[in-house]
C-alpha cells in the first residue's frame, strides 16, 4: 500500500525528534515535569506537554482545585528555578467557581506555609476574618510579608484569573486575547479575515488554560440551531470544539479542565460481609458529572480520593488514621484513569495532601509503609 506523504513529511518528522533532543542538551525544556520526583524519575511520566488535553476529577470538597494549583502553579515555579529561568510560563485560570479575590487570598496562605510551614495554620478563612478569632500582630505581619514571597511575586506576574465570564464562547475569546499576544507567539492573520493561521508559541514558552470547574459552565446555544444546548451538550461543545480543537490543537496551549465526579459516585457500597468496596467508591471516567463523553478528547485524566472520608482507614494495609496524618485527613490517593502520553492508567499513587493549602508530596506505595511505618516521618522531611 503506497503512502500519500512524500519522502519530506516524515524527513520533518524525524528531523523535529532530533531537534528536540539537540534542545534538551542545551538547556531547552520540552515539558514541564510536576513536583514529584519519583512519577518523572521512575515512572518517566512527561508531565506538562504543550498541545496536550488534562482533567482533574474527584468528588465534591476533595481538593480538585488546591490540586490543579500544586500541578500547574507551583509546579512550573518549581521547574523554572531548577531550570534557571530558562523558559516562560503563564496561566490563564478561568475561576468559574471561585472569585478572583479568593483566588489569590488561598496563594497569600500557601506563601504563609511555604516560609514557615505548620508553626501559622493559617488557613484563607481565617486570613480573610471569616471564622471568630483574629489574627494576632505576629499572624498579620507574617501575612502582610507574604506578598514579598518568591512564589506569590512569580505569580502575580503570570497567572491572569478570570472570574466573570461563563459561557463557552465568551471563556474562547478571552483565551484568544490571552494566547494572540505578540511576547507569546507569532501567527498569520488569514485573508477572510476570520481568524488566523500559522500559530506558533516562542520556544521554551509555555501557557496554560485552566477551567475550574466545566461543571458550572453556563448552558450555550447551538451555534446552527440556536437552540439552548443542556449541560452535556455544553460541556461536550466546549470540550471538544475550543478546549481540544482550538486551545490544544490550534495554539499549543496546556489545557486543564477541573470536572466533578456525579453525586451518584459518592453512595457507598458494601459487600455481602458489609465491608465497604473501596474500589466503588474511587473517581472513574464513568462517573464525571454531567458528561462523561468529555473524557474521549482528553489525553489525561486524574481522579483525586480521599478514603478516610468514607471512613476507610486502611489503603494497601497501610493504616492511614495516624496522627502525622491528621486521621487520615492528610492522605490522598491520585489515579491515572487515562494517559496517553505516560503509559501510566490504572497506576494508583499515594500523596500527603496538607489541605488547606495547595500543597502535596508524593508517599511511596503503602506496603513499603506497611512493613517501615517510620519511613512515613522521613519522606515528609525530606529526608
Amino acid at each position: 500500500m503506497s503512502s500519500f506523504r512524500n519522502t519530506s513529511y516524515f524527513d520533518e518528522i524525524f528531523n523535529e525528534i532530533e531537534i528536540n533532543q539537540q534542545k534538551k542538551k542545551q538547556g531547552y525544556v520540552n515539558s514541564i515535569f510536576w513536583e514529584m520526583p519519583r512519577l518523572t524519575n521512575v515512572l518517566n511520566f512527561p508531565g506538562f506537554v504543550p498541545g496536550k488535553y488534562y482533567c482533574v476529577t474527584a468528588n465534591s470538597h476533595i481538593g480538585k482545585t488546591i490540586f490543579s494549583k500544586f500541578l500547574v502553579l507551583y509546579s512550573s515555579y518549581m521547574r523554572r528555578i531548577e531550570y534557571n529561568g530558562n523558559f516562560e510560563w503563564e496561566v490563564l485560570w478561568l475561576a468559574l467557581e471561585e472569585g478572583e479575590i479568593d483566588f489569590w487570598q488561598s496563594l497569600i496562605a500557601f506563601c504563609v506555609y511555604l516560609e514557615h510551614g505548620n508553626k501559622y495554620l493559617l488557613t484563607p478563612e481565617i486570613i480573610t476574618g471569616k471564622v471568630k478569632r483574629d489574627l494576632s500582630t505576629e499572624e498579620l505581619d507574617v501575612v502582610k510579608k507574604a506578598r514579598y514571597h518568591p512564589f506569590f511575586i512569580e505569580c502575580t506576574k503570570r497567572v491572569s484569573v478570570v472570574d466573570n465570564i461563563f459561557n463557552p464562547t465568551g471563556i474562547k475569546y478571552q483565551v484568544d486575547k490571552f494566547l494572540q499576544r505578540k511576547e507569546l507567539a507569532t501567527w498569520e492573520e488569514r485573508v477572510d479575515m476570520k481568524g488566523i493561521t500559522n500559530y506558533k508559541m516562542k520556544d521554551n514558552h509555555f501557557a496554560f488554560v485552566v477551567t475550574d470547574n466545566t461543571n458550572l459552565l453556563q448552558e450555550e446555544k447551538n451555534h446552527n440551531t440556536g437552540a439552548v444546548m443542556n449541560k452535556a451538550a455544553t460541556m461536550e461543545f466546549y470540550s471538544s470544539t475550543y478546549c481540544l480543537g482550538v486551545f490544544c490543537k490550534r495554539y499549543g496551549a496546556i489545557v486543564i479542565d477541573i470536572q466533578q465526579q456525579s453525586a451518584e459516585s459518592e453512595a457507598k457500597l458494601y459487600t455481602n460481609r458489609g465491608e465497604v468496596i473501596e474500589s466503588k467508591l474511587e473517581p472513574t471516567l464513568a462517573d464525571l458529572g454531567d458528561s462523561k463523553k468529555t473524557a474521549r478528547n482528553m489525553d489525561v485524566v486524574l481522579g483525586l480520593f480521599n478514603p478516610i472520608r468514607h471512613e476507610i482507614n486502611k489503603v494497601g494495609g497501610f493504616n492511614i488514621d495516624i496522627p502525622i496524618l491528621n486521621g487520615g485527613n492528610k492522605f490522598r490517593r491520585l489515579i491515572f484513569l487515562k494517559d496517553r502520553l505516560g503509559g501510566l492508567s490504572g497506576n494508583k499513587l499515594n500523596l500527603y495532601c496538607e489541605g488547606y493549602v495547595p500543597f502535596f508530596k508524593e508517599m511511596y506505595p503503602s506496603s513499603t509503609y506497611k512493613e517501615n511505618p517510620e519511613l512515613i516521618n522521613k519522606i515528609l522531611k525530606n529526608e
